[in-house]
């Protein structure tokens, strides 16, 4: 056997063993890190969900709390009255003119409904839009409209209350 012909044999030979082996394997390590990049994906998506849902449950919570926090007694009317007595702290001190308040018994689930008028300059009565349905009120804002006026601005407020789960 000349050394030409073992040259050509040897190089058979690795080609032989570089497609049956080498070659497989190289595709089979591409495939492995695309299932690798597919799977970080789907991980950082479910993380992304988690947190949605992380943030939505703890939003649940707070409200839940706000409502079992709200003042209700087993004494009808007591919960109009509070709802009434905790608007009054509110616009207590704020500068507002012009108040109306109007708080009615509601239907189950709602406890009581509640509807504010008032002026009052601009950035007070953002501030006591939000202070009244500040959380531990249990009042849960439906609707606030700003109506701006010469001087001021007049706002309306609707809000309820819901009852307490039992």
């Amino acid at each position: 056997m000349t050394a030409r012909r073992g040259a050509v044999i040897l190089l058979m030979v690795a080609a032989a063993i570089y497609a049956g082996l080498a070659l497989p394997a190289r595709r089979a390590a591409a495939e492995a890190g695309d299932e690798y990049r597919r799977a970080r994906e789907r991980r950082r998506e479910a993380f992304g969900r988690l947190a949605r849902i992380e943030r939505q449950d703890a939003a649940r919570q707070r409200a839940a709390a706000s409502v079992t926090a709200s003042p209700a007694s087993t004494q009808p009317g007591s919960a109009l009255v509070a709802l009434r007595r905790s608007v009054l702290a509110s616009l207590e001190g704020s500068g507002a003119s012009n108040v109306h308040l109007a708080v009615h018994a509601g239907r189950r689930p709602v406890a009581a409904t509640l509807q504010l008028s008032a002026q009052a300059p601009f950035l007070e009565a953002v501030r006591l839009a939000g202070h009244v349905a500040r959380p531990g009120t249990g009042i849960v804002l439906q609707s606030v409209r700003f109506t701006p006026n010469a001087a001021d601005v007049s706002f309306e407020l609707n809000g309820v209350t819901v009852e307490a789960a039992r």
